[in-house]
């Protein structure tokens, strides 16, 4: 059983400062030498890396809609390894899930599969009587939830602060831990701590230190860690069983390729797969794989530096030309792009692979979940294997192959169709399979199988025929 103390933090709704207080609470259980777990719920990957400047460990995604339970619940074990507590940030409000009639994919869900005790974040600014109300109407709407005790954020003074948890005591109902003011102590120069909160440059040891403090200062720490001590334990997860490996894949991680599900790696490597790193950023060369794996990352943000390599990028191409199974993911797909055109109207060449060429968008272009459905074989699986992942894209195409926004065709028929969310393109060649969005294989698991298997192929298995447009010059 695993028994590691746990919390979940969640908001009545974005923009509460819930981000705040998690980093807050995670520096304040470090400065009392405890070995700090985090995981975020979702995969935008924007408070990631703040949470892992403050814990100096990997911050874990765990995502219901995503994943499942079976994998989700395998992946928080193998997130708590040598840690004392596990924090958990929500997303949303708590019970906001991919529709307003059900709570899939929500906070709420995440917390009934993990038998979380959940701390709610509450914007205290102008806020009196009525957190009672809030608090008694989050503890009714679904009792299978623990609401084990609410925090306020933007508070005005400690009056204020009396006030509220007066209130909630009349009530009879979960208590109040705290009250984080609204205070230029709590911001690093030029930055407020709240909503918007993406950069980790600015976290520094001072930075840190100055959390932990004003969070010490602010709320109560021993109630909430005797809460998280207080969570029940839960079964052991049985980790996926490992084949030898059998064929070599590289895989581009760098800062420009930093968004992987750990868990996807871990499928691949129980597939069979030897997974070698590249850096498109840095490297001349690829190294000698059977298959290439580009993943999602904030490709966007760094398209000079990798247009800037073009050896490495020409070493790309020469491998994709020879037949060599490339899955690009996301940001992987903007790479093996034409080019990309900033906002400044420069265009950087990248690798070729694809016949399409990119803008930079300042406003994300393409957001929120996804489900695609393949129509025809493919490097991922036979015809009807579903891909569920998340989409975060500033670019947007402004010169596609003449086929279309749905890519290579095979007889006439684009390689997916949508199932959720926006509609996606499929790009691709007889060796070639690229997304606009990166994927969670837990919601189809042969799909490392698959391209574990071609990948340990001598000759290409899968023939496509690209109809419309040339995948190469």
């Amino acid at each position: 059983m695993l028994r590691i103390p746990r919390l979940l933090l969640s908001g009545i709704g974005s923009g509460v400062g819930k981000t705040a207080v998690m980093l807050g609470i995670a520096a304040a259980m470090r400065r009392r030498g405890l070995a700090v777990a985090s995981f975020t719920l979702g995969p935008d990957g924007h408070d990631a890396p703040l949470l892992e400047a403050v814990t100096g460990r990997t911050t874990h995604c765990l995502d219901p809609w995503l994943m499942g339970r079976q994998t989700l619940r395998r992946t928080f074990q193998r997130g708590l390894a040598k840690a004392d507590i596990a924090l958990i940030e929500g997303a949303l409000g708590l019970f906001d899930g991919i529709a307003p009639t059900s709570d899939e994919g929500s906070t709420a869900e995440l917390a009934r599969w993990l038998e979380l005790p959940v701390l709610l974040v509450v914007d205290g600014a102008n806020l009196g009587a009525s957190i009672a109300a809030i608090a008694r109407g989050f503890e009714r709407f679904d009792p299978r939830v623990s609401l084990a005790g609410l925090i306020a954020n933007h508070v005005g003074d400690p009056v204020q602060v009396r006030a509220l948890r007066t209130a909630l005591e009349a009530c009879g109902g979960a208590p109040l831990l705290g009250g984080l003011p609204t205070s230029k102590s709590l911001a690093h120069p030029g930055r407020d701590l709240g909503p918007g909160l993406k950069d980790a440059d600015w976290l520094d040891a001072a930075c840190i230190e100055r959390l932990a403090r004003i969070t010490e200062e602010h709320l109560d720490l021993d109630a909430i860690l005797a809460l998280a001590r207080a969570a029940t334990p839960l079964p052991e997860s049985l980790e996926l069983a490992q084949r030898r490996p059998c064929a070599r894949i590289g895989i581009a991680f760098d800062a420009a390729f930093d968004r992987h599900f750990e868990d996807d790696l871990v499928r691949l490597e129980a597939a069979g797969a030897e997974l070698v790193a590249f850096s498109p950023l840095r490297d001349t060369d690829l190294p000698d794989v059977d298959g290439l794996y580009f993943g999602d990352g904030n490709v966007e943000s760094h398209t000079s530096t990798l247009s800037g390599n073009s050896r490495f990028r020409t070493a790309v191409r020469d491998a994709i030309v020879r037949g060599v199974p490339t899955l690009a993911l996301g940001g992987g797909m903007v790479y093996l792009a034409r080019g990309v055109r900033t906002l400044s109207g420069t265009l950087h060449p990248l690798v070729g692979a694809l016949d399409l060429e990119l803008s930079c968008t300042p406003e994300p272009s393409l957001s929120g979940y996804v489900e695609v459905e393949t129509t025809c074989e493919t490097l991922v699986g036979p015809s009807g294997t579903h891909l569920r992942g998340h989409a975060w894209r500033h670019v947007r195409p402004t010169r596609a192959p003449a086929a279309g926004l749905n890519g290579a065709l095979l007889d006439g028929v684009p390689l997916v169709r949508s199932v959720i969310g926006p509609p996606v393109a499929a790009l691709g060649g007889a060796q070639l399979f690229a997304l606009p969005f990166r994927t969670h294989w837990a919601s189809s698991p042969k799909v490392p199988e698959a391209f574990v298997a071609a990948c340990a192929r001598d000759t290409p298995a899968i023939a496509l025929t690209s109809a419309g447009y040339s995948a190469f010059d």
